[in-house]
């Protein structure tokens, strides 16, 4: 994997913009000057590890006394669909799980949101992505999406995978939604 990282000057005034190149694919992970939120972007899709990478540089880029803003709490992580690791695993775990209707594509009660949201929190699938904050005394609170997005088993990209652990072609599935992650102080 190759990471070249440039901290670059935002056209906002007081944005804080670091940039890095993770195998071909441009990251970028922005401080916003009016609201204490980091943005994480790339164009294309990235490995569990290729992401983890690219965020521990670009944090100790934007961030080189090893501290955050006290005010920064969420990250937002660009789409679940360029994360295919976990655009996979989100797939899966909705075609098993009693709370989302495969035939429909919905939650069976609550918010599809809501559901996607618990089904990328379970068992960490999530919160691996936040690991690179630990180094600066923080820890992944709770994950949260929203615009979920559904498609049928065989139009997706890992419909082969889904077929062999028993997912029916049929099955409306949701592969994708904006990630948010909350953070906290530990």
């Amino acid at each position: 994997m190759v990471l070249v990282l440039v901290l670059t000057t935002s056209v906002a005034a007081d944005d804080r913009t670091a940039v890095a190149q993770v195998g071909g694919r441009r990251v970028t992970l922005v401080l916003r000057a009016n609201e204490p939120v980091l943005l994480l972007r790339w164009d294309g899709g990235l490995g569990r590890d290729e992401v983890r990478s690219a965020l521990t540089a670009l944090l100790a880029s934007l961030f080189p006394d090893g501290a955050l803003p006290p005010d920064v709490r969420s990250i937002s992580v660009s789409r679940v669909e360029f994360l295919p690791w976990l655009s996979e695993k989100l797939a899966l775990a909705a075609a098993r799980d009693p709370d989302w209707n495969v035939t429909t594509g919905k939650a069976r009660r609550g918010h599809e949101n809501a559901v996607v949201a618990a089904l990328l929190d379970r068992d960490g699938m999530a919160r691996e992505i936040g690991e690179p904050f630990a180094r600066y005394g923080l820890a992944v609170r709770s994950v949260s999406v929203e615009k979920v997005l559904v498609q049928r088993a065989a139009a997706l990209p890992f419909a082969e995978r889904l077929r062999a652990a028993g997912v029916k072609d049929a099955a409306r599935l949701p592969f994708d939604a904006q990630l948010w992650l909350a953070l906290e102080r530990r």
